[in-house]
This record gives C-alpha cells, sequence and structure tokens, in this order.
C-alpha cells in the first residue's frame, strides 16, 4: 500500500520521538499499531463478506439454471403421459403384443443354426479322395 522502506520508517520514528518526545512516543506507537491492525481486520472482513457474496450469486445462478432443466424435462414427462393416455387400451395392446412377437422373431433368429450335416468336406479330406 504504502512503499515505505527502512530509511523513511527511521526518519519517520526520529521526526516523532521529536516532536512527541520519548514519554508519550511508546503510546503513539501503540495506537497507531493497533489502528492499523484494525484497518486490516476490517478489510480482511469485507473481503470475506464479498467471497461469500460471490459464492452465493453462484449457486443462486446454477440452481436457476438447474430448476430449469428439470422443468424442461417435467414437461417432456408430462407430454409422454399425454400422448400414453390419449393411445385407446386397444391400440396400446396391439401394439405391445407386435412388440412381443417381434422380441420372439429376435430371439428364435438369434439362436445359432445347427445342422447335422457338414456344409463342405475338410480340405484334407479331399485331398485324399483324390489321391485314393
Amino acid at each position: 500500500m504504502f512503499d515505505l522502506g527502512f530509511l523513511e520508517l527511521l526518519v519517520i520514528g526520529v521526526l516523532g520521538l521529536v516532536v512527541l518526545g520519548p514519554q508519550r512516543m511508546p503510546v503513539a506507537v501503540r495506537s497507531v499499531g493497533r489502528t492499523i491492525g484494525k484497518a486490516k481486520q476490517m478489510l480482511s472482513n469485507l473481503q470475506q463478506d464479498i467471497d461469500r457474496e460471490l459464492e452465493i450469486e453462484q449457486l443462486k445462478q446454477a440452481l436457476k439454471k438447474n430448476t430449469a432443466s428439470l422443468n424442461e424435462d417435467i414437461q417432456g414427462l408430462k407430454h409422454q403421459t399425454d400422448l400414453r393416455n390419449s393411445l385407446k387400451p386397444e391400440a396400446v395392446k396391439e401394439l405391445e403384443s407386435e412388440v412381443a412377437s417381434i422380441k420372439s422373431q429376435v430371439k428364435s433368429l438369434s439362436k445359432p443354426l445347427k445342422s447335422h450335416e457338414p456344409a463342405a468336406k475338410p480340405i484334407q479330406e479331399k485331398a485324399n479322395d483324390s489321391a485314393q
């Protein structure tokens, strides 16, 4: 804050000693030290308050953002629920049966095919057959 070097402080101390005298100088130095300490404490408290306010503001903004996102999700779910409720129960049952039949077809296709006869003879067997 103040750019005071050792020589400047020495000059101020000597001038204070000359002006105040040796009896009042220690009392004046103590009161100046206390005042500077109180000022530093006040500045530290002010900085902490500002930091807290900034953090609170950031949390509020994050909360607003998350609330907006949740509201959008809720609206989407309401829309999906409305669509499902608007479908006739017969149509829903028909769709569910179609899905079940598709699932069973997929399961049957995914099973490995088992054949009892090999599709082609191995290469060595063909070579043995032609050699004979």
